[in-house]
């Protein structure tokens, strides 16, 4: 019955519908029985049609099957053709009329009865909800409010008013609701109000949004549910309560805040390089790790579960010489409750002795028990660097401080920060001029080299490095020095920099002497011409004396000739070679150039020079002794020259000896840092005091059949190659001729 007065509820276009279903399925029928019944009882099928129309949809229905049926039964079934056709229409007519105007008469009678019925329900419902609701505002701050859709007025506790600020007398509906909630929450809140009011859905009602409260303005959250009544498909009442939740959504943003930190920790310590974890400390001293990060098997090489219930596997690794300390310290941040930070070894199952890092805070506990929250992190990589650093440091340390060259470090706007004892030294000055700012190295450059000094800066700023270059500094003094300067820039954004200053004054004395070698080398040659013309004029004269006595002798017969003419050739060859030998001197000394250096063993050469002036020593009774001690003897020399010198002072010493009674020839070595000292000594007839003032002096000679050029060349030789030599009286009587030249390590090739 319920459902018939529902279908009657229905629209007027699904009633119509209806009918015409009606009329198509008495057609349907007729059309099945057609065979049986031929065109007898045309209206036989339309009739139940018409009723079932009018059963389900109403007089609507019934009325509209009724015209369809007729209109097919007689352009169909049967024509209208005579009067008993007519008489059967109206009959049909007048049947289904009667028939829809019955059925529509129990139609309303069954929707009185089911309204009742449904009021009766809505009622006890009601009731029921009420009591519900009044023990639920009695048991907390839950305001009640019931909404009368129809009057558009609800009726709101005094809970509910409180809670949205209204007056008692404030006339509550939707409306006055609405203009309390903020504007960003109202859309979503009426999208869910109207949502309520749907038929076709179950009618409950729940939304949460903000209000601004209406007595004094303050902000709260307000959770609200409701159940929408219906009456013939339509809403008639929406009853509901409302409590504040604005506590509850604090506790609410309280939990998400800190789910999202937790995230965040966990976040920073899965990236951390190191091992986040907390350190527990019982009072009976049992130790562990309650808690580690991810990292913690990759810092040490244990999984956590080994050490979440005792640290021991931890502190086993730790290395010997560290374990002490690190208990102490522990237990002193626990006596303390200060912050526990240290650096220790560790044996790693993997990779070895590592160097961990660590820092926490400690909390005492109620129950006693100390825990610690922190990081460990390997600093392995760091300690290595630190210790390369720290090398580095000393060795640069070192090298500023040896002494061997100048160390400053400046400034762009000319100032020296700091400088070494080499430096200050060079210089003439001290450390309190340098800490008093007396050094300026603008002011101590000579004005002609200034634009040298601009364009080295403007290089470094450019390259970060100069090239070396030359330049003159002001002495405390007032003299110059000449150096040799490179330098480069430490820090460009402080203007900060280093150079390495060299004293080349001994390299300038060099080359001045260099160049006076080779002026006094002029002169020599010079002198040797102008005494060759006379040394070779004699031997000449006399061969040609010779040559032409012997002529004479061959004219002669042979028992009248005075002398022999084999004899006289001799004398005349003998003159021929003499020339021969003054020319070769010439042409050895003329041929002498630069040194053509290499690095070599002088000891070796010694050795060379010696066999080759070995010869007939024994016949002549001369005892030669080396003594070639020196500890460092390779030097940077001209093979070629150097064992001139050495053949020529050996030589020298074994000649001095032709008619002493004692005939020993020494030749020794001894070196220091920077040289090496080579020295001739024999028991010959020695040097008197007026030889020894110019015996390197071209053409001075103390033997009888010399020319003196031979250590005159000796000491442009050993000059040239930055050594010094000079001869001295022998202590055991003779001489000692001795040279020193630098040692490879020390001597720069200029």
């Amino acid at each position: 019955m319920r459902w018939l007065a529902s279908c009657y509820a229905k629209p007027l276009s699904w009633r119509m519908g209806v009918g015409v279903a009606a009329a198509l399925t008495g057609a349907l029928a007729r059309l099945i029985l057609m065979g049986y019944l031929e065109y007898r009882l045309t209206y036989v099928t339309f009739y139940p049609a018409v009723e079932i129309a009018a059963l389900i949809g109403g007089i609507v229905s019934g009325g509209l099957a009724t015209v369809l049926c007729a209109l097919m039964a007689h352009l169909w079934v049967a024509p209208l053709v005579n009067l008993g056709d007519w008489l059967g229409l109206a009959i049909f007519l007048t049947m289904a009329t009667v028939i829809s105007g019955i059925t529509e008469a129990l139609h309303r009678t069954w929707i009185r009865m089911s309204d009742a019925e449904t009021r009766v329900a809505v009622d006890d419902h009601l009731r029921v909800a009420n009591e519900r609701l009044r023990l639920a505002v009695s048991a907390g701050a839950i305001g009640a409010w019931d909404l009368d859709v129809a009057a558009n007025v609800t009726e709101a506790s005094p809970e509910m008013r409180d809670i949205f600020g209204f007056a008692p007398d404030t006339l509550v509906n939707p409306e006055t609701v609405f203009s309390a909630i903020l504007p960003d929450d109202l859309p979503a809140m009426q999208a869910t109000f109207r949502a309520a009011f749907d038929p076709a859905g179950d009618g409950e009602y729940y939304a949460e949004y903000r209000i601004r409260r209406v007595n004094d303005g303050e902000e709260r959250w307000i959770s609200a549910k409701a159940q929408a009544f219906f009456a013939d498909g339509r809403p008639v009442r929406l009853v509901g309560i409302c409590r504040d939740v604005t506590e509850e959504k604090s506790v609410e943003r309280l939990l998400a805040e800190k789910a999202r930190l937790a995230e965040q920790i966990t976040s920073v310590a899965a990236s951390v390089p190191g091992v986040i974890c907390s350190f527990r400390q019982s009072a009976h001293g049992k130790q562990s790790f309650p808690y580690v990060s991810g990292n913690f098997s990759s810092v040490y090489g244990l999984s956590p579960d080994e050490v979440r219930a005792d640290a021991g596997p931890v502190f086993r690794r730790i290395h010997a010489d560290d374990l002490n300390n690190i208990e102490a310290s522990i237990a002193e941040s626990a006596r303390t409750l200060t912050i526990w930070r240290d650096e220790f070894r560790y044996e790693h199952p993997r990779k070895g002795t590592i160097w961990l890092e660590g820092q926490s805070s400690p909390i005492m506990e109620p129950s006693g028990e100390i825990i610690w929250h922190g990081y460990v992190q390997d600093v392995t990589e760091r300690k290595r660097a630190e210790e390369e650093l720290r090398a580095s440091e000393a060795q640069s340390r070192a090298f500023f401080e040896l002494g061997l060259i100048g160390v400053i470090y400046w400034n762009v706007n000319g100032a020296i920060t700091d400088a070494n004892d080499k430096f200050l030294e060079m210089l003439g000055y001290n450390r309190q001029d340098l800490e008093a700012g007396r050094i300026d190295w603008v002011r101590m450059t000579p004005p002609e080299y200034r634009h040298i000094d601009d364009a080295a800066l403007a290089d470094v700023k450019d390259r970060g490095a100069t090239q070396t270059f030359e330049k003159e500094y002001f002495r405390k003094d007032g003299t110059r020095l000449p150096v040799l300067i490179a330098g480069a820039m430490l820090y460009a954004s402080r203007g900060d920099g280093v150079a390495f200053v060299l004293d080349i004054s001994e390299r300038k004395q060099a080359e001045a002497r260099m160049q006076k070698l080779c002026a006094d080398r002029m002169i020599v040659m010079e002198s040797m011409a102008a005494g060759l013309a006379h040394e070779i004029n004699q031997p000449l004269t006399a061969t040609g004396s010779y040559l032409k006595t012997v002529r004479r002798l061959l004219d002669m017969e042979a028992e009248r000739r005075q002398a022999s003419v084999t004899e006289t050739l001799d004398k005349a060859a003998a003159q021929v070679r003499r020339a021969g030998q003054i020319v070769s001197r010439l042409r050895e000394f003329i041929t002498h150039g630069e040194p053509d250096k290499i690095q070599l063993k002088l000891h070796e050469l010694i050795q060379d020079a010696y066999d080759a002036t070995n010869i007939g020593a024994k016949e002549r009774q001369i005892r030669v002794t080396l003594q070639l001690d020196a500890k460092e003897d390779e030097v940077l020399a001209d093979r070629i020259q150097i064992e001139q010198v050495l053949v020529n002072l050996i030589r020298n010493a074994k000649e001095a000896m032709e008619a002493a009674q004692r005939r020993e020839l020494v030749v020794s070595t001894s070196s220091n840092q920077t040289d090496i000292r080579v020295d001739i000594a024999d028991t010959g007839v020695g040097l008197s005091e007026k030889a020894k003032s110019d015996l390197f002096e071209p053409f001075v000679t103390t033997k009888l059949s010399g020319m003196g050029v031979g250590l005159s060349i000796s000491r442009a030789i050993i000059e040239v190659h930055h050594g010094k030599i000079w001869a001295e009286s022998n202590p055991d009587g003779g001489a000692i001729f001795s040279f020193t030249l630098p040692l490879a390590g020390t001597q720069t090739d200029t």
